[in-house]
C-alpha cells in the first residue's frame, strides 16, 4: 500500500510540475509576444484645413484611445492585428432611452423633455390600458431650424402604460426601415427624459497601418502618414482628463440621471466621468424632500457655495432624481404618423 501510494504522489508530482512549466511557459510567450508588439502610443494630427483646427488621435499603450474635437470626444479602444490597428470607437447601443419619475406637482398631464430627438425624424406616442394602437406624433418638423432649448412638451395623459417612439434615422441600414421601440412604464410616473441616440456616421471603426514608427491611414484610398508627438506632448492636466475618460468605456447607459428645473445635468461625483457637459455633485450633501420628490441641498452645503440667483442655469440647490426605464423591446408593428403637426415647430423666416 505504501509503495502504491509513493507511486501515486509520484506521478502527482511529475503533472504538477508539468502543469506549471506550460503554465511558465505560455506566460512568457504572453510577455514575448507583447514585447514583440511596437509601441504606437502617442498623439496623431492629420492634416485639415477646419476653421476648428487639425483633430487629433491620442493613443494610449494600454488598448485606450481618444480623439478630441471641436465640441466632443470620442473614446475607445485599439488592438493590433499583425500589422494592422484597428480602432473600435465606445458609443450608445440603443436607439432610445427612457427615464422617469414622479412629479406631485403635476396634475392631469405628463411631462417629456426631448434629447436629441431634433437630429432625426422621430415620432412619439403615449398608450393607456385598453386603448387601440394608437397614431404617433411627429417631434420636430421637417427641416427644423433656429430651435429654443430645452424641448418639452405636455401630453393630456397620467395613466399612460407604454411610450412608444420610433425614428427614421437609419442611413446604415439598406431597407430605411423605421427603428420603433415600446417602453412599458410605471403608472405612477408623469415625468420623463426620453434620449434619442441617432448613429453618428462619424463613430465607426477605423483601421491604420504600422509604418515606421508610425501610423499610416487611408484616405480616400491612399496611404497618408500622420505627424506623431510624444504623449508627454500633451499637459499633465489633459492626460488627466483623457485617462479618466477609459472609465466610461463599455459602461454603457447610467441607470439614473439627475436635472434641474432648468434641465441642466448633473452627475453623481463618485460616478466615472461623463464626456458631456454634466457638473459634478456630492449627493451625500443632499436631503429628500418627500413632498417634492426632489433633493435638496443641504443648509451648510449650500452656505459654502458662492453666492447665485436661483435663476442660474447651473443652480444645484434642489434637483430630481429620474430612473432608467429598461422594460423596452423593439416591435415590427406599422403605426399612423401625424405628418400634418408636430410637438414643436421651428423655422427661420
Amino acid at each position: 500500500m505504501r509503495i502504491y501510494l509513493r507511486q501515486i504522489l509520484w506521478v502527482f508530482s511529475v503533472l504538477m510540475a508539468l502543469t506549471h512549466t506550460s503554465m511558465a511557459f505560455a506566460d512568457e510567450a504572453g510577455r514575448f509576444k507583447k514585447a514583440q508588439q511596437p509601441d504606437i502610443s502617442g498623439v496623431y494630427h492629420s492634416q485639415s484645413h477646419s476653421p476648428e483646427g487639425s483633430p487629433k488621435l491620442v493613443v494610449f499603450n494600454d488598448g485606450f484611445y481618444a480623439i478630441p474635437y471641436f465640441g466632443g470626444i470620442q473614446i475607445g479602444t485599439w488592438q493590433i492585428d499583425n500589422a494592422t490597428v484597428r480602432f473600435q470607437p465606445d458609443y450608445v447601443k440603443e436607439r432610445f432611452a427612457v427615464y422617469g419619475r414622479y412629479d406631485p406637482k403635476l396634475r392631469g398631464s405628463t411631462r417629456v423633455f426631448f434629447s436629441g430627438f431634433e437630429q432625426a425624424e422621430t415620432y412619439i406616442g403615449l398608450v393607456t390600458a385598453g386603448q387601440s394602437k394608437p397614431s404617433l406624433s411627429r417631434v420636430f418638423n421637417a427641416d427644423a431650424n433656429c430651435t429654443s432649448w430645452p424641448f418639452v412638451s405636455m401630453f393630456p395623459n397620467t395613466s399612460a402604460q407604454t411610450m412608444i417612439v420610433q425614428t427614421h434615422s437609419n442611413w446604415d441600414h439598406e431597407d430605411q426601415t423605421p427603428h420603433t421601440f415600446e417602453f412599458a412604464i410605471d403608472q405612477n410616473l408623469n415625468d420623463f427624459i426620453v434620449q434619442h441616440y441617432p448613429v453618428d456616421r462619424e463613430n465607426q471603426p477605423f483601421e491604420a497601418k504600422i509604418q515606421g514608427g508610425t501610423l499610416l491611414f487611408d484616405r480616400g484610398g491612399f496611404l497618408s502618414q500622420a505627424d506623431k508627438e510624444a504623449l508627454d506632448k500633451l499637459s499633465d492636466e489633459d492626460q488627466q482628463f483623457l485617462r479618466a475618460l477609459k472609465a466610461r468605456v463599455g459602461i454603457g447607459l447610467p441607470n439614473k440621471l439627475w436635472f434641474n428645473s432648468k434641465y441642466a445635468e448633473f452627475v453623481d461625483d463618485k460616478e466615472p466621468m461623463l464626456y458631456g457637459e454634466a457638473e459634478r455633485i456630492d449627493l451625500t450633501q443632499y436631503d429628500h424632500d418627500t413632498e417634492m420628490n426632489a433633493y435638496v441641498l443641504k443648509s451648510a452645503a449650500r452656505a459654502s457655495l458662492p453666492s447665485s440667483s436661483s435663476d442660474d442655469f447651473r443652480d444645484a440647490g434642489t434637483i430630481y432624481e429620474y430612473t432608467r426605464i429598461t422594460q423596452e423591446r423593439p416591435v415590427d408593428s406599422v403605426y399612423k404618423l401625424q405628418q400634418e403637426r408636430s410637438l414643436f415647430h421651428f423655422e427661420c423666416d
